[in-house]
């Protein structure tokens, strides 16, 4: 009988754990989600995570006919305009998009590597 008395179990502690991990997961979800910018601000901080890989891989692929600054500045050119908003971020995309399906079983060739970074460029919006 003195078990009976002695508490209800551990179910009561584990719901109120879990509702209080579960305040504390979206109080830091909504925190985060403002502070990149809101759905516009992720959408061009995950474009930004997209050039960076597609970057590493093409530095990868070691195609040396590639000047390496040439491509390092241009990524960094497009990341900083797309992080301050100066970006057409549909056509980033729209080209990011076709970029990882043409090569996501081959190698791209020298031209190829050109030509997006030309694409690339021309995403950017000058203040002209």
């Amino acid at each position: 009988m003195a078990k009976a008395q002695k508490g209800k179990g551990c179910l009561p502690k584990l719901l109120t754990y879990s509702a209080i991990f579960l305040v504390l997961a979206v109080a830091f979800t909504v925190i985060a989600y403002r502070k990149v910018g809101g759905s516009e601000g992720f959408k061009r901080w995950l474009a930004n995570q997209t050039l960076s890989a597609i970057e590493k891989q093409i530095i990868a692929d070691k195609l040396y006919e590639v000047p390496k600054n040439e491509l390092k500045n241009t990524f960094k050119q497009v990341k900083n305009a797309n992080s301050q908003g100066k970006t057409d971020l549909k056509k980033l995309y729209q080209f990011l998009s076709t970029y990882q399906r043409r090569f996501k079983e081959r190698k791209p060739s020298v031209d190829d590597v050109n030509e997006f970074l030309g694409q690339l460029r021309s995403t950017v919006i000058s203040n002209e």
